[in-house]
């Protein structure tokens, strides 16, 4: 016995699983897009992180110390510097 299918189902449907299809590869898309962008994001920030610790902050209390000596304010001694490493997710190293 012949099932009758309307023709119609054709003509709707291939444009609905086309359009689920697009959904789906754009939302992949976009996923991949943000997460790429995320973790580039992580390492600029660090490296800013790093290179202003290891760089700017010395010279920036050189500084403080001569404002404060030509204002005659007795200042502590400058806090040491502390390096630690940014905690990484798993699977990277």
């Amino acid at each position: 016995m012949w099932i009758l299918v309307s023709p119609y189902t054709y003509i709707i449907g291939i444009p609905i699983l086309c359009s689920a299809l697009s959904a789906i590869v754009i939302g992949i898309y976009n996923y991949l897009h943000f997460a790429v962008k995320r973790e580039v994001m992580e390492d600029i920030e660090s490296n800013f992180m790093y290179t202003l610790a290891t760089n700017h902050l010395p010279h920036i209390y050189k500084a403080l110390q001569l404002i404060a000596y030509r204002l005659e304010i007795v200042l502590d001694d400058e806090p040491p510097i502390l390096y630690s490493e940014p905690k990484l997710p798993r699977g990277r190293s």
